[in-house]
């Protein structure tokens, strides 16, 4: 596994990744399968021992507790015991709130591998410490009691595209394609990604940054703990899982680039970027067909209008041969990449 995950990470820092992460910092009860599931054990090309990754963010429902301060669990936020899953929860209130997940305490073999490489890997490239409780970044704005905060289920996908392409649904709950929400100062939301027709050799690897608008929302930032259980959050349940799990590290996801963390961002507060780099080495039970392979928890803070788009250059999706299913610019195959629009009131 670690001799096919090094060529592919070798083939993402060629690509996408390398203007970040060669350079730079599961969820149980929030996934919905939404394609085929296939089973494939063909190994890829050899390297040496290595891994690439970064994910997830924190998921579930919205808490009723008050939020914790300096590293403090508030009400209902109680983290679950050493090996056992812990509850699920939605990423809301401020003060570096520390963050349950639905993902398993202990970090997966492949996080493991990622991370033994002989010396000690720098803690802002995967994102603090594996075994660490999970927690927050930003201080983030107590949602209003009206606001409305997202299901963390994550519906079918349905796109009804004829090809292979990557698109953005601003309602992760909702089945099908939302191209266009509505929401109010306050909310909290997921929104999905998609890679439509994905074929029976699985989608093994993918790196993504997308495109938003931070002035009038933001994606929290989640340290420590497994790489499955952050911000951007990887859909193990719909990409497909095996015994080694997956690895979203090296580096770690974040909400922005801007945020401490391995990847680098362009240093402008106005503009975020959300990011995350997995992979899934085989032998994996590979899901097919239309897929929604990570979520992005978003919260509303000012009124306007934000278009959300992959980053052309820093958008890449791999399948278990080491071939590219497609980018969203500069390497074959280009595939179609689909933005979407949130309205703020």
């Amino acid at each position: 596994m670690k001799r096919w995950a090094v060529a592919l990470v070798a083939g993402l820092c060629v690509g996408a990744v390398a203007l970040a992460a060669c350079g730079g910092g599961s969820d149980e009860g929030d996934k919905t399968a939404t394609g085929t599931k296939t089973s494939t054990t063909t190994p890829g090309a050899s390297g040496t021992a290595s891994n690439v990754g970064g994910t997830p963010g924190a998921d579930g429902t919205s808490t009723s507790g008050t939020p914790g301060v300096s590293g403090t669990p508030g009400a209902g936020k109680t983290p679950g015991a050493a090996g056992t899953p812990r509850p699920v929860e939605t990423i809301v209130g401020s003060g570096n709130t520390p963050v349950a997940s639905g993902a398993p305490v202990t970090p997966t073999s492949a996080e493991r591998d990622a991370t033994d490489t002989g010396g000690e890997v720098p803690e802002d490239i995967i994102g603090g410490d594996l075994d660490a409780e999970p927690e927050v970044l930003n201080d983030l704005p107590e949602p209003p009691p009206a606001a409305t905060i997202d299901s963390t289920t994550i519906a079918p996908a349905n796109t009804g595209a004829s090809g292979i392409e990557a698109i953005i649904d601003v309602n992760a709950s909702e089945a099908g394609i939302q191209s266009a929400r509505t929401i109010k100062v306050g909310d909290v939301i997921r929104v999905g990604l998609v890679l439509s027709n994905v074929p029976t050799e699985g989608l093994a690897a993918f790196n993504f940054r997308l495109n938003y608008d931070r002035t009038r929302i933001v994606a929290p930032t989640i340290i420590n703990g497994s790489s499955l259980a952050r911000n951007p959050d990887m859909n193990e349940d719909g990409v497909g899982s095996g015994a080694d799990g997956w690895n979203c590290l090296l580096p770690a996801p974040q909400g922005d680039t801007d945020d401490p963390g391995g990847f680098t961002g362009d240093g402008d507060p106005a503009t975020g970027q959300a990011a995350i780099s997995c992979i899934g080495a085989p032998p994996m039970d590979y899901e097919t067909g239309d897929i929604v392979f990570a979520t992005v928890q978003f919260q509303a803070i000012a009124s306007g209008s934000v278009t959300l788009a992959f980053h052309e250059s820093d958008a890449q999706w791999f399948d278990s041969l080491i071939q590219q299913l497609g980018s969203c610019g500069g390497v074959e195959p280009v595939i179609p990449c689909r933005s979407a629009t949130l309205t703020v009131e």
